[in-house]
């Protein structure tokens, strides 16, 4: 009833027994994983579980954002970000989701411009810590020294920006946290402009208001 079906056709990738040898679909397998190349969803790389998380059609293995069991697991969803899973008990996708807005940043911070937020998630089973790093090029600041890694930790925003960071001549930031959710890079700011910025100034809207500055009778500190 098929006529490319018979003995000494050509095995062609159909699901098919074209040359009746009794094998489906042999030599037609790239990546020896045992599903055809036609029925695979990634015919370039082995994954006998055709394991497809976000349901595209393309296996988890062939996604940027792959994440695979092991240990010190890098990963690079965005070209802009890496993330670094310390371990990894069971493979996923790693994803990233931008936005111009998020939870309300507290009035010290203020977003650069354009403002960006990275919303992390995965379905791989991993073992914290996670180290976030992101390149801010093309990010304005007013001051790039004052940047810091913020992290949405359900509550409230969370500095977790790790020693030595940010990196100004690389244009990046680091930060290690426990979990994955909403991620920003915030300017720490200084209101009245007399050099401290608002987490050691004790009233950041009065320039003579400072760590420093010279005690006057005017009924402030």
């Amino acid at each position: 009833s098929d006529p490319n079906v018979h003995p000494g056709a050509a095995e062609i990738c159909d699901g098919k027994d074209n040359n009746c040898n009794g094998q489906i679909d042999e030599g037609i397998d790239a990546d020896n994983d045992t599903i055809a190349d036609c029925f695979d969803n990634c015919p370039t790389t082995p994954n006998t579980d055709q394991a497809d998380s976000d349901g595209n059609g393309v296996g988890d293995v062939c996604e940027v954002g792959y994440t695979p069991a092991g240990s010190d697991i890098v990963v690079n969803p965005l070209p802009e970000v890496t993330i670094t899973f310390s371990g990894v008990t069971g493979g996923g996708l790693t994803t990233i989701t931008t936005s111009s807005t998020g939870p309300f940043i507290p009035t010290q911070y203020k977003v650069g411009n354009p403002p960006i937020y990275y919303d992390i998630n995965t379905t791989a089973q991993y073992t914290p810590p996670i180290t976030v790093c992101i390149n801010y090029t093309g990010v304005a600041y007013d001051n790039e020294n004052q940047l810091k890694l913020m992290h949405w930790d359900g509550e409230g925003w969370v500095n977790i920006t790790n020693p030595g960071y940010p990196d100004t001549v690389n244009n990046i930031i680091c930060g290690t946290t426990n979990s994955l959710s909403p991620f920003v890079v915030v300017e720490l700011i200084d209101n009245d402009g007399d050099g401290y910025t608002a987490d050691v100034d004790c009233n950041d809207s009065d320039p003579n208001v400072h760590p420093g500055a010279a005690e006057i009778c005017d009924g402030k500190d």
